[in-house]
């Protein structure tokens, strides 16, 4: 089992890419959390097998249309393994795979 912490650059919020991500962890059968930085990044914490979570980088890796404000268009990922610099443990404990809205308790429609 590898974990990992991941921040994504790019025209990634208000564009549904939290739940793409979420969605991509699941089928991989991958344990995290995800939410939005102030400064428009998108962290993520994830945990699996290494191989899956390489395959999870790939398909997250989305290039859109850097001109329309509704395409996903990832311009950076830095991943920090665990045990590496930069590598931090997640800021709250999770289940499956969770996307954090950033409040106490998430309507039905976000969860």
């Amino acid at each position: 089992m590898a974990k990992a912490r991941i921040l994504v650059e790019g025209m990634t919020q208000g564009v549904g890419y939290r739940a793409l991500i979420k969605q991509a962890a699941r089928s991989l059968k991958l344990k995290g959390l995800i939410r939005n930085l102030p400064d428009e990044t998108i962290e993520i914490f994830i945990e699996g097998p290494k191989q899956n979570i390489q395959k999870f980088l790939k398909r997250i890796h989305i290039k859109g249309k850097p001109e329309d404000t509704l395409s996903i268009n990832v311009t950076d990922i830095k991943c920090f393994w665990e045990g590496e610099k930069g590598y931090t443990e997640a800021w709250k404990p999770y289940k499956g795979f969770q996307i954090d809205y950033g409040i106490e308790k998430p309507t039905p429609f976000q969860e």
